[in-house]
C-alpha cells in the first residue's frame, strides 16, 4: 500500500510541478483534433459550385444576341404580357408569363416561335426549361441537351 501511496504522491507533485505545460499540451491535443475533424467534416470551398460540369461552357455561350431574339420572338406572338431568360449552369431558364385568354395549348406552341432561334451547339449542350404562367394554368417545357423534343408538364 506503501508503494502505491509513493507512486501517486510522486505523480501528483509531477503534475503540480508541471501544470502549465500539461494544461498547453491538452489544449494543444485539442485544437489539433479539432482542426482535423473540421477539415473531414466540412465542405472544401475551392472551385466551382457545379464541379467540371460546366467544363466547355465559353467555347458554347450563349449571347445577348441570341437570347434578345429569342425575347423578341416570345413578344411578336402576341400572347405574352411578360418574359425573360435567366442562364443556370447549364440550363437556360425561359419564364413567360402568357396572357389570360390564351389556351394552354396554344400557349405551348409558343416555343414553335423561337426554337429555331437556338444554334445546333446551343441546343447539343444545354439543357431548356420554359415555364408558362397564366392565370388559370402553369405548364413547364423541358428539353435535355441534344434531345430533339420539348417534354411537357402541366398543372392546372
Amino acid at each position: 500500500m506503501d508503494n502505491i501511496n509513493k507512486f501517486f504522491n510522486s505523480v501528483f507533485s509531477f503534475i503540480k510541478k508541471y501544470s502549465t505545460i500539461i494544461l498547453f499540451g491538452i489544449l494543444l491535443l485539442i485544437i489539433i483534433t479539432l482542426v482535423v475533424l473540421l477539415g473531414l467534416f466540412l465542405p472544401k470551398t475551392e472551385g466551382s459550385v457545379y464541379g467540371n460540369r460546366l467544363d466547355g461552357i465559353e467555347d458554347v455561350p450563349l449571347t445577348g444576341d441570341v437570347k434578345s431574339s429569342i425575347l423578341d420572338a416570345i413578344t411578336s406572338t402576341e400572347k405574352t404580357t411578360s418574359s425573360n431568360i435567366a442562364l443556370t449552369g447549364k440550363i437556360i431558364k425561359i419564364n413567360i408569363k402568357v396572357k389570360d385568354d390564351v389556351s394552354l395549348e396554344d400557349a405551348k406552341k409558343i416555343y414553335d416561335s423561337f426554337k429555331s432561334k437556338f444554334t445546333e451547339q446551343i441546343l447539343a449542350y444545354y439543357d431548356i426549361q420554359i415555364m408558362l404562367v397564366s392565370k388559370d394554368y402553369s405548364a413547364f417545357g423541358y428539353l435535355k441537351a441534344g434531345r430533339p423534343e420539348l417534354k411537357w408538364t402541366n398543372n392546372k
